[in-house]
Parts: C-alpha cells; structure tokens; sequence
C-alpha cells in the first residue's frame, strides 16, 4: 500500500505507514524466526477473539472497537481521569482482569451476549443486496464498452478524455519513487509534496494553454515614468502617440476584443407582420442555434438527445428543410478566425472533451458539453448522419457557417414558396440584406428559446441611404471578428454615417476586392477621426485629437484611457480586419495574416499593431540591482517582463542573463486584475500639467455628449482604465 499512498496525495498516511512499517520490522529480533515469519507472512498478525471459523479481526480494527472504544465512553480515560502512562498503564491492565468479572457475571446470570455463527456476508438480506449490485454492474457494462478502441486516456463511464499530463495508470511507479525520496528523513522533518501524487482524470479539462510564461505589468508604473519623463506639454503627447499598455484598450479588454450587444442592431430593422412560415415553405437552418435550441436532462442518452432534434424538426418544420453546421477545423489556416471568439465563449462553461457514440450516455449540460469543440464535432457528425438517413439535408461549413447558410437559401429562391433563413444571429440577417437585395420570397425568421419568432424581409433595413455599407457597419462598429470601441455603438456609427455621406464613400472602399492595404488604413483612420469628433476640415491626425481629448478629460480630473481614441497603428489593424470580415461576407477569400491577424500556436489572433506599444525610453527607466545575473523571478525587471538596460549598473554582457533584445509577444490567456490607485492620476496631471492653458482646452472641439451606451462595460469614474496589462517574454 505504501506507494499508492504516495502516488495518490496521501501523505500522512503514508507517513504514518513508513513509521508502522518500521516498528513492525524491529519485532524481528525480540521474536523467534517461527512467530516472526507467521507474524509478518503468513498472516498471523491478525487477532482472533473467538473460535468461530471467520473471527479474524484486523489489529487497527480491534484496537477500535476494543481499547478505544472504551476510553473514549464513560468512565474512559478521556473523561477526567488523565492520559498519563501509570494511568494508561492500569486501565489496561484492569480490563484483563474485568473480562473474568465479566465471565462469571454471564455466568450467574445465565445471560450471555453472543452473535450468530452465521456470517454477516451470508444473510438473506446482504445476498439480496449482492444480486442488485450485480444486476446493476452487469447493465453498465451493456452500456459502456469496458475495452474501447481507442488511443486515449478515457473514463468508461462518462468519456472523459485525459490529455498527456494523466498519469494515474503510473501510479506505483510514481509511488515508489516518491518513497525513495524521503529515505533518511525523521518523521517531524520529512515534507512530501503535493506534486509527487499523480493526475486522474478527473484533473482533466478544457482549458487554455499557455506555454510561456505570463507576467503582470502595472499600468501606474508605465505612467509613473512617463511623469517622470514629462518636461513639456509635447512630451506627453509625444507619448500618447503608444499604447502605454500591452494591447489597446479602445478595442480590447482582459478576455480579447471589446464586445457590442449585436442584438441592438435589430432596432433599425422592420418587422414584417403580414406573412408567417407555412409547412411548405423551404428553411435554411442554422444549426449552431439548433443545438443550443433543446435542453436535455442529466444522463441522457446520445440516442435520445438525437431523437429529441429529429422530433423538433419534425414538429416545426417537416422534411423540407436544409440544416448548415458550423465547421471546426483543427487548425486556423489562412483563413478561419472565427476561433478566437469560439475560445472566449466557451471560457465560461469550461467542460470536458468526452468519447461519444449512439449509445453513450451524457453527465453535463449543453452549455458545458458543447464548450469543449471535439464534443460539438463529434455531436454534429452524428446528428448528421442520422437527419440524412430520416431524409432531411444537412451541410456543413469550413468554419462559419453564416455565408453558407444565405447562400443556400438564395440557392433555393422560388416563386412557388417562401425560402426561410431560421436564426438568432443578427449576422445573418445583415448578410441577408446586403446580398439578396433584388430577389423575393426570401425572409428570416428570428427565434428565440422561449419561443418567440420575428418575421424579417431583405427590404427590412430603415435607413436606404447607407444599406449599400451595411456590412462595413456592423463589422466595423464590432462583431464576432472584430473588435467594439468602448463606449462608440453601432447607434452612434449609423447617425455618423447618416449625416457625413462623404464617410460613405471612404466605406465604401472596404467593399472593393482588389483594395490596397494603404487606401483601407487610411479609410479607417478618417472614419474613426469623425467617430471620436474631429471635424471634416481639420488636419488633425488621430494620434493629436488622441492627445486633445485627453487633455480636455484631463480638467474634469478623472481619465479613462479607453475612452481615447485608439492609436493610429492600432486603428489601421482594426481596418484591416473590418475589411478581411467584409469580403469574407461577399463571398471573397482573403488571408487573415495579411489583414490584421497574425499565427501564433496554430490558430490566427488579431494583430494590435504593427507599432511598439511602449516608447522604448521608458521602458529603460526600469532597472534593477542584481548581484546574482538576474537569473530569478526576483529581478525587477523580469518581473516586469523587461530586459535589463543601461540604467541596470550591476549587469554586464558577461553577467546578465536578462541583457539580450526582447521578443514580445501579447499574452491573452490567464490574465491576472492589477488594482490601481484612484487618484494616482490626478495627482500626475497637477505636476505634469500646470502649464496646459484654458486657451488650449477651449481649442479642443466639443464631443458629442450623447455617445451611445451599446458598449456594456462600464467603469467607476474616479479611475483610469484598471484594465490588467499582460506581457510574454521570451528569453534567448
């Protein structure tokens, strides 16, 4: 037993067992060989208390039912009486003698307490009992193939998959090991650690994985340098031309890309009332939204689960329907970013990757089963399968399945019937709009899980003077591929758009498919300039009006750093993006990595800019005073996740193991909150800002005091962003 103590965590057992282990083996030389061998072989240690053919008692469990038992009742030794030896020493040896008194009292009396020589193993009720446990385990092994074909690491019962980290099938090897390494230790001095037990499947998850190593930056200390550094109002603005972060906090926050509520964009669409589906009509379905559409209940079979799609179908729709799936590829490619958005959703019902065939039973809910993507592709394969053979159509997409989904249903237009696009997602009514434009009997049919339904035409859109850059607004103002401004909606974008037809124009270049990286940049750059109040005649560039508005927040005494306008390289990225997501919807193949994507560990994540996020002078104001060379996490500025600079006088080239050019990455997984002071700001600008003049604010044109409220994150004024600022460093 000894290495599965070790191999499973526990420690004082094992502890425990080393030191029985020992006293047991010290028997050996105050008994003769012939005891000593039955005693420690052949199974003589166990105590017998009666003559019955089944009466042996382990020693731990007489001890409990005799000598403890009896201290610990009244008149025990644990009531009043003490637990000195002399005191242990009597009680122990009275009981020897009251078992004789014990005798003769039965004896008198002719009363004795005896049990039958029956064993309790062998009772009608214990046999019963045995046969139900037997009947139950022989059904599960129906159920649950105990020898899968399979290269994974599986639990039989629920197809929990473990990842390369499972162990447990080590478990006396690991053991033994861990035995070796406390040989020689007194029992009070020898600390096992946790970590020498080894991992179950139960440890296994999905989760993201981070293979470098993630290091918080307090933002107070970048703008404790850049006050440091501050000798005129150019300096400032010379370092607001930065992010002064480790992504943009205009368009992204701790979990990735800012969000919008897309649902508000409902708003500017009509409803149309006059017309409702028929049984003999055509439906496009969305298949994400039919998976999320039925609860199932706990343990249900995966042949149920199907049924219970199957019937729905049946019931709401007849044959005459196309599902479309959404694919999930094992990779990103060029082209897939749909990933990154699929990983921030499922962070939130983080599940576990589960084996599943027709006859598997599954233990979570929908929201968690369906977070991990093997268990959606392996749930989809087989639901497909199953809708083909009961003669429905079903398809599936290389990775969103939003353009395929229109596409089909422009497939199916005809005069005879109504072609039905059935959904949740505002994406595919927006995508509707701006490619079916000319053609009829074609609607979306908006359901929700309670049961509600919205009627939709492609002639839907209130606004005709910008429908011909619907896309353009609804992938620039945020969705599931692009990022939201904080605290700029899609509400506000429109009656922007409304109101400037110039801006039209510069969005209407993000629909031409041989489009040049410069021309779109520039768009995006105009586009966000008006977004954030600059007026059409003004040569202020983006960076400036940046440097303006936070001067102007700057006398109110508060600054939320993302309610600035993005930089110029952040913006040109973001516009890259918007136009990549638009031709995506026209139709269009482009390659993510050569508009606003870059490849990092298999999968495309947006790229925040192509500028440096820090002026490198300020960077170089934090140093540290290694003796060692800067070899620990205790240097400051590995600890910061900063390479040691001049101003570092106890490094050189020869010492320092931290002296080389850094290779930074953005690290977007794992991140930690850092607290900031409140008024740590306030007290910078009455330093760094004195000079500022009432004439230079009153030059700064007046924003917009109604900005929409689509974005919901919100934050308590008297702060600056507390947004948690992440940083990877690799070290050469």
């Amino acid at each position: 037993m000894l290495p599965y103590f070790h191999a499973s965590g526990h420690n004082l057992y094992a502890k425990s067992a080393h030191l029985y282990l020992q006293d047991m083996l010290k028997n050996e030389g105050k008994m003769d060989n012939m005891e000593f061998d039955k005693f420690s072989r052949l199974g003589f240690f166990t105590v017998r208390r009666n003559n019955k053919f089944r009466s042996g008692t382990w020693t731990d469990m007489c001890i409990e039912q005799n000598l403890m038992k009896h201290i610990k009742t009244s008149g025990g030794l644990i009531h009043g009486r003490g637990l000195e030896s002399s005191v242990i020493a009597k009680f122990i040896s009275s009981c020897i003698v009251l078992v004789e008194v014990t005798d003769a009292m039965e004896s008198f009396t002719n009363v004795s307490y005896v049990s039958s020589e029956q064993h309790v193993d062998a009772s009608a009720t214990r046999v019963t009992r045995d046969l139900s446990d037997l009947s139950k385990l022989m059904l599960f092994f129906e159920k649950h193939n105990p020898f899968p074909v399979t290269s994974n690491i599986l639990s039989i019962s629920t197809g929990l998959v473990g990842n390369e980290k499972i162990n447990c099938y080590k478990a006396k090897e690991i053991g033994n090991l861990a035995m070796k390494k406390i040989l020689k230790e007194t029992f009070g001095g020898v600390k096992i650690p946790r970590s020498n037990k080894v991992t179950s499947l139960k440890s296994a998850s999905s989760s993201v994985k981070v293979d470098d190593e993630t290091i918080a930056i307090d933002p107070t200390l970048i703008f404790q340098r850049a006050s440091l550094s501050i000798q005129t109002k150019g300096d400032m603005k010379k370092y607001l031309e930065y992010e002064l972060s480790t992504y943009p906090l205009t368009l992204f926050n701790a979990s990735g890309m800012r969000k919008t509520e897309k649902s508000k964009l409902y708003i500017n669409f009509d409803v149309v009332t006059d017309i409702t589906p028929k049984k003999d009509d055509y439906f496009i379905i969305d298949g994400g939204m039919l998976l999320l559409k039925l609860d199932w209940p706990s343990e249900a079979t995966v042949e149920g689960i199907v049924q219970s799609y199957i019937t729905y179908l049946f019931k709401s729709y007849s044959k005459n329907c196309c599902i479309v799936f959404d694919g999930y590829p094992e990779n990103s490619g060029k082209y897939y970013t749909k990933t990154a958005e699929r990983n921030r959703r499922n962070l939130k019902n983080l599940g576990h990757e589960v084996e599943i065939d027709e006859r598997s039973t599954i233990y979570e809910s929908p929201d968690k089963f369906f977070s991990v993507t093997k268990n959606k592709v392996r749930l989809i394969r087989i639901l497909s399968a199953k809708l083909i053979e009961k003669g429905f159509t079903t398809k599936i997409a290389e990775e969103d399945a939003d353009v395929l989904i229109v596409e089909s249903a422009i497939d199916h237009v005809n005069e005879n019937h109504n072609t039905w696009i059935v959904g949740q997602d505002i994406d595919l009514l927006v995508i509707l709009v701006a490619r079916a434009k000319n053609l009829h009997n074609i609607y979306f049919l908006k359901q929700t899980k309670d049961g509600s339904a919205n009627v939709y035409s492609n002639q839907s859109f209130k606004f005709p003077e910008i429908e011909c850059i619907l896309l353009f607004l609804h992938a620039f103002s945020g969705c599931d591929t692009t990022s939201a401004f904080f605290n700029q909606g899609k509400l506000k974008l429109i009656k922007l758009l409304k109101k400037n037809k110039h801006l039209i124009l510069e969005a209407e270049k993000f629909y031409d498919v041989k489009a040049d990286m410069a021309s779109i940049g520039f768009a995006g750059i105009n586009i966000i300039r008006e977004l954030y109040g600059a007026k059409k005649k003004e040569e202020t560039t983006l960076n400036e009006l940046r440097y303006n508005l936070f001067a102007k927040l700057c006398k109110k005494g508060s600054v939320k750093l993302e309610s600035l306008p993005p930089t110029e390289g952040s913006t040109v990225q973001h516009a890259y993006r918007t136009y990549f997501q638009v031709q995506l919807w026209l139709g269009n193949k482009k390659s993510a990595i050569d508009w606003g994507w870059k490849m990092k560990n298999g999968h495309l994540e947006p790229l925040y800019t192509a500028e440096p996020l820090y002026p490198e002078s300020l960077l170089k104001q934090i140093s540290c005073s290694c003796k060692k060379g800067c070899k620990v996490k205790s240097c400051t500025c590995k600890k910061y996740g900063l390479f040691c600079s001049d101003l570092c006088l106890s490094c050189t080239d020869e010492t320092c193991s931290n002296i080389f050019e850094p290779q930074l990455e953005i690290s977007e997984d794992g991140l930690l909150d850092v607290e900031e002071s409140q008024n740590f700001i306030e007290d910078l600008l009455e330093v760094n800002f004195q000079e500022l003049t009432q004439d230079d604010a009153d030059d700064i044109d007046k924003t917009s005091e109604n900005e929409d409220q689509d974005e919901p994150e919100r934050m308590n004024d008297d702060m600056i962003s507390s947004e948690p600022l992440m940083k990877k460093v690799k070290y050469n």
